[in-house]
């Protein structure tokens, strides 16, 4: 059959990008039930919807990483990775202890919560959570600290940092995304390769499209990408948008 062949082969590309949820079945999230676009195997997309649930939708973190079938401490990591590295950052990433241990907004964020649920939590417990969700190790004494100089300033939990709307990618995403959705009369570009090879191939795509030179940038995470598979990626993008193009025109 035409559809599993064509899934089949989306799956392989995915694989191949290191973008293969290993939980799709756990997408409870409407969009992803009803509208192809929407890929429960494409992890990095299933993620970003995720944040954006939060950060745009106002939905609850619990309510947001369950729809999306991730955990809570997986919504954080998620977000710091987002933080970091905007679209690509989302892509699977090696766990375990990163450079700096700093207390970023995203964790003091993460403790002020735990804090606020639990007021006579102990710092070595916050600890150990912190290590649990970020992967990260920070010293008790760090975090006594760092709540000692909140309660100086009185300063409430902060709410979940807003999406990077500067950033090309996803500005290119949302519109994408609400042209699906019948929210927008902007022509869409890319939405065949992004449709048929996930949001990894469409990123590089688009990254080789619009690159000032012709040096390659390295990797994210632990993928490969022949040149030829990016040449491939580039033709289906700008073949996408010559065939919409057509197409409204003989509407």
């Amino acid at each position: 059959m035409p559809i599993d062949r064509d899934k089949h082969d989306k799956q392989a590309v995915l694989r191949q990008h290191a973008a293969l949820n290993p939980r799709p079945h756990g997408v409870t999230h409407a969009l992803f039930a009803s509208n192809e676009f929407f890929d429960p195997d494409d992890v990095v997309q299933v993620k970003y919807e995720m944040l954006r649930l939060v950060n745009i939708d106002k939905r609850s973190i619990s309510e947001a990483a369950k729809a999306c079938g991730f955990s809570r401490p997986s919504f954080y990591q998620a977000m710091t990775a987002f933080d970091n590295g905007g679209l690509a950052g989302l892509l699977a990433h090696k766990s375990g202890p990163h450079g700096g241990h700093k207390l970023t907004p995203t964790v003091l964020q993460f403790i002020c919560e735990a804090r606020a649920t639990d007021p006579d939590i102990r710092a070595e417990r916050l600890a150990e959570l912190v290590r649990q969700s970020f992967g990260v190790q920070v010293h008790p004494r760090s975090i006594e600290r760092q709540l000692l100089r909140k309660k100086k300033t009185a300063l409430m939990p902060v709410s979940p940092a807003p999406l990077p709307r500067g950033d090309s990618l996803v500005a290119r995403y949302e519109d994408l995304r609400q042209q699906v959705l019948g929210r927008s009369a902007v022509q869409p570009q890319g939405l065949a390769l992004f449709t048929r090879r996930g949001m990894c191939a469409w990123m590089q795509a688009w990254s080789q499209c619009v690159a000032p030179t012709p040096t390659p940038a390295p990797p994210q995470g632990d993928q490969q990408i022949c040149p030829a598979q990016l040449h491939r990626d580039v033709a289906m993008l700008l073949a996408s948008m010559v065939l919409f193009n057509r197409q409204e025109a003989i509407a």
